[in-house]
């Protein structure tokens, strides 16, 4: 008997399938760490450039800018209309049809979604074409100043000359949305994030070159519109490979397209509650209750940066963890997505819950740097909503939902959303009328938290009972220990007193300067207590460190438990530890065990259980 060399030993995989994987899945799951990377690069980007495009569309002037906004209103609702969940299910079916089928059965779902966006976009932006005209020429009808800016009075264009605009860029940006999604389903997020940053680019150049023409709102809008075509054209020509793809002349099984479009539905109705419906409704009662737009204004601030903080680290989860969990469900293979849901359920945690309890601690400073002493009452607001986002974030955060649209329960994810929304709204209009510290817009707020952590606690039950897999609650409370010394040394230290007010002529903004210096001994006081905490298993480091090994002397001070097979394996005398590779390689017929890639190496799949009963 021959004895395996020394890279089979190295190759024990800790995380295997629990049966044999294809080796497209095992590359998108290896890939998706570096793929999140990329997308919250992108993400972080985005903000950005949106930023820097609204200080540029305020230099339009007042009334031309009030209608770029009204046109973009309608852009944004159009987008969202005609985006019908195809990202989100481009998310689940491209790389499951890959990882399942292989290349041709995900180059047909790829054209299939292309067509179909193609379709909704088409009549979306035929309605754009007929329907805002019209609501233009109503709008003429209502004797008030924005109603009449809407119509084109007072020398600005109208939305009647600007439908065509608005058509064409809807119909570019949902198009490139479409073929962006597609690259993120393959976790090829550094592509994604190349194309969209020169996308972002494109737009600034757009805006800055009609500002230069003066050619007005519809010469920003022709000018964002051509910047989507050519970002969308771009993706086009690198998706030119999976166009015209079919395979080696082997017969293809192709997936059914049907179960696209129910998650699509699903996935749809369920962004409306969380994008357009649960904001409108507080709104609407606000208005009912005869709210003053002052405290509008405090609840909206409150609302946008708390949520903001929350999703600003793991905005790059959205696509990848949903493509990652749908490549570890290959084949049916459940165990390997109770892996993928509990190791996004980690992220969630590790990098959104410590930015949310010093933003809660720092609300005061931040509302203050940001907005100034006007904006003050909405600190408090700001702290009540972080509490239950806290609370959501820990308990998960949204991959109880992507577990479900993986798992085919789409429509159990949409019934708990609505739910949630229910909930919302007859909170609301409880607490909302009531006066004191639960009424107002602290009513609403909490309203929509107690709505938020409802959902998430009936998702994450459902999620656990099909997954059959425990949720890593002990993750949970050792993160939380780590975050105490932060919290009391935020409470306790000011570091404001030890700043200067002056540095020769140049005065310090004591605020500002106080709330970056807290920044910074939060996160070093935030790092040694993860190291004494020690939330991190082995097991998650061998997993992070297949991707990049440099990442393992990194993560090593934060684990903790029962060192994982591969470090047992390598602690082990050489000579018997070959001899047992090789009889067990030989021996193992069982589906965890992953076929050899070569005669002379046999590699070893250990049970995808094994994390699970480490940690019990």
């Amino acid at each position: 008997m021959s004895k395996p060399s020394s890279a089979a030993l190295s190759d024990v995989d800790p995380l295997a399938a629990s049966q044999p994987r294809s080796a497209e899945a095992q590359d998108l799951i290896r890939r998706a760490p570096m793929g999140y990377v990329w997308n919250q690069l992108a993400s972080l980007w985005l903000f950005l450039a949106g930023f820097l495009f609204t200080i540029l569309a305020t230099r339009l002037g007042k009334d031309p800018y009030g209608v770029l906004a009204g046109a973009l209103t309608i852009y944004n609702t159009a987008v969202y209309l005609a985006a019908f969940g195809l990202e989100d299910a481009s998310s689940v079916f491209v790389p499951r049809a890959l990882a399942e089928h292989g290349r041709s059965a995900a180059a047909a779902v790829i054209r299939r979604l292309a067509i179909t966006r193609v379709i909704c976009l088409t009549f979306v932006a035929a309605i754009i074409l007929a329907g805002v005209p019209l609501l233009a020429h109503l709008a003429g009808m209502v004797h008030q100043p924005w109603a009449q800016g809407l119509a084109g009075a007072n020398h600005v264009p109208g939305l009647d000359v600007l439908a065509a605009p608005v058509a064409a860029y809807v119909f570019g940006t949902g198009l490139m949305n479409q073929f962006s999604a597609i690259f993120t389903a393959l976790l090829r997020t550094r592509l994604t994030f190349i194309v969209n940053s020169l996308g972002q680019v494109a737009n600034l150049i757009a805006i800055f070159t009609a500002l230069r023409l003066h050619a007005g709102v519809a010469g920003v809008l022709w000018g964002l519109a051509a910047a989507g075509w050519l970002t969308a054209l771009a993706y086009i020509v690198l998706l030119m490979p999976w166009w015209s793809y079919r395979g080696d002349g082997q017969p293809v099984t192709l997936p059914a397209f049907g179960p696209v479009l129910r998650l699509g539905w699903s996935a749809w109705l369920i962004n409306i509650v969380n994008g357009a419906l649960l904001k409108q409704v507080i709104i609407s009662l606000f208005q009912f209750f005869l709210i003053t737009t002052a405290v509008i204004g405090y609840f909206n601030l409150a609302f946008q940066l708390t949520h903001a903080a929350a999703y600003l680290l793991i905005a790059g989860l959205g696509g990848v963890g949903l493509a990652a969990m749908s490549a570890a469900y290959a084949g049916d293979d459940r165990p390997s997505l109770a892996v993928a849901w509990r190791a996004v359920s980690k992220v969630h945690i590790l990098l959104s819950v410590p930015l949310l309890a010093f933003c809660f601690i720092y609300a005061p400073s931040i509302v203050y740097v940001l907005y100034g002493a006007t904006y003050a009452p909405a600190a408090i607001l700001m702290q009540v909503f972080l509490l239950f986002n806290i609370f959501y974030l820990l308990a998960g955060g949204n991959a109880h939902q992507a577990a479900l649209y993986v798992l085919g329960r789409q429509r159990l994810a949409l019934l708990t959303q609505w739910a949630g929304l229910a909930l919302t709204a007859g909170m609301a209009y409880i607490l909302i009328p009531r006066a004191g510290m639960f009424g107002g817009p602290d009513g609403a707020l909490i309203a929509i938290g107690t709505g938020q952590a409802a959902t998430v606690v009936a998702q994450l039950a459902i999620a656990w009972r099909l997954l059959h897999a425990k949720y890593p609650i002990r993750f949970s409370a050792r993160v939380v220990l780590a975050l105490i010394p932060p919290l009391l040394l935020a409470v306790f230290v000011h570091p404001r007193a030890w700043l200067p007010h002056h540095l020769g002529p140049i005065q310090v903004p004591v605020t500002f300067s106080d709330l970056a210096l807290s920044v910074i001994l939060f996160t070093v006081v935030l790092v040694l207590g993860l190291a004494i905490a020690k939330p991190i298993e082995h097991l998650d480091v061998d997993l992070l460190a297949q991707t990049n090994p440099r990442l393992r002397p990194i993560l090593m001070p934060f684990a903790s438990g029962a060192p994982s097979p591969m470090m047992i394996i390598s602690k082990m005398p050489t000579k018997k530890i070959k001899e047992k590779v090789v009889e067990e390689a030989e021996a193992d017929k069982t589906p965890t065990a992953r076929r050899p890639r070569h005669p002379s190496q046999p590699v070893i799949r250990m049970p995808i259980e094994l994390p699970q009963r480490l940690e019990e």
